[in-house]
């Protein structure tokens, strides 16, 4: 004779609390997944540093980054009229700093600019081609360590009056990520092209 079997009922709260639990446990694990296959990289025990503007000394950090550095400084720039963080590049060239500077063509057609100035310092000089609208990247890598990044513009009005942010992160893995990007923009001459460091004189001779 077969044994009937009792189905024990449990009260729906329960139920409840049991389907939540392993629903949560599930996409857990799916975001851990996610993470995992994740082609980023832990900052979490990096040196970061960060500074939001008007007036909160996102300019003097870069300028003291700069006064730091030992072999090169790349310099992603959108706009460039800051007499401060000019001259702390030119002093850094001025005690061997090798300066390469990426920036967008708008700047070509400003005369007296301090565009000018800072091409006239670098090493090498690119623009954009027309493959890219803009070159809105804002960033320096320094020393092939450190990498300044964010929505700040080397301008007074970043520092003086816009809403901005910036950040200074003291990485090696990090530079080598925004090294890359540099020479995919650079090498690849769809993207970028190389101009003359005499460029604005020779436009004015012309």
């Amino acid at each position: 004779m077969k044994k009937k079997i009792i189905k024990k009922k449990y009260p729906k709260w329960i139920m409840a609390f049991i389907f939540s639990f392993s629903f949560g446990v599930y996409i857990g694990c799916l975001n851990k997944q996610k993470k995992s296959s994740n082609s980023g990289f832990n900052l979490e025990k990096e040196n970061i540093k960060i500074f939001f503007s008007p007036n909160g000394g996102a300019r003097e950090a870069i300028i003291s980054e700069i006064k730091n550095a030992k072999s090169d400084i790349y310099i992603f720039a959108y706009a460039f009229n800051c007499p401060k963080i000019y001259q702390a590049l030119l002093n850094a060239h001025s005690q061997g700093v090798k300066i390469y500077t990426f920036i967008d063509k708008s700047q070509m057609n400003i005369p007296r600019s301090l565009s000018q100035k800072l091409f006239e310092i670098s090493d090498e000089c690119y623009t954009n081609t027309s493959k890219i609208k803009i070159q809105h990247i804002k960033s320096m890598i320094i020393d092939s360590k450190v990498v300044i990044t964010g929505s700040f513009n080397f301008t007074i009005p970043a520092e003086e009056r816009n809403a901005e942010n910036l950040l200074i992160i003291n990485s090696e893995d990090l530079a080598i990520h925004y090294q890359n990007n540099w020479e995919n923009y650079i090498r690849n001459f769809r993207y970028a092209k190389p101009v003359s460091r005499t460029f604005f004189k020779e436009k004015k001779a012309a």
